[in-house]
């Protein structure tokens, strides 16, 4: 059983034995003297009185103080609340700041295969001779177009480069 249940437990039994006690000792009395032995108590009933509302006071106090301590944990969580918010923007600002260099990375990487690419596909003209003239000029046209493809990527990259 908890401190609360053990009180109410208390309580109650003092309230029945004091009952009990006055009903045993006042019952074979007359009205008169029944009527004096309840005037002895009347002094105690004021300061009963008192006490009770000396506890309502004490009540309103505890009560100020838990309302002040909660203010202040309220003021705490607020601000946690602020740093947990501003370190959530700075997480953003860094995951933007990541998505954009992975991006200007996919970008790079891509055009330099295609680059690599272009140049692999050059080399095999060195390796193959051409069969007649009109095979020679094709593969003369072919690499002049493989030229200017690789022009282009080249200039895609340095473009990429200067606006990162």
């Amino acid at each position: 059983m908890n401190k609360e249940k053990i009180f109410v437990v208390v309580s109650g039994v003092g309230i029945c034995a004091s009952l009990a006690l006055n009903y045993i000792l006042i019952s074979n009395k007359t009205i008169e003297e029944q009527a004096a032995f309840g005037s002895l108590f009347g002094a105690s009933s004021a300061l009963f009185s008192g006490f009770a509302f000396l506890g309502l006071i004490y009540t309103i106090l505890l009560q100020r103080k838990e309302l002040n301590l909660q203010r202040q944990e309220l003021s705490l969580t607020r601000n946690e609340l602020k740093k947990a918010a501003e370190a959530q923007e700075k997480s953003e600002v860094s995951l933007r700041k990541q998505a954009n260099s992975l991006e200007l990375a996919a970008k790079i990487n891509g055009n330099a295969s295609l680059l690599d690419a272009l140049k692999v596909r050059e080399g095999m003209y060195d390796f193959y001779e051409p069969n007649s003239q009109e095979h020679a000029a094709q593969q003369k046209i072919e690499r002049i177009q493989l030229h200017h493809k690789m022009v282009e990527v080249q200039d895609r990259l340095e473009k990429i480069l200067r606006e990162s």
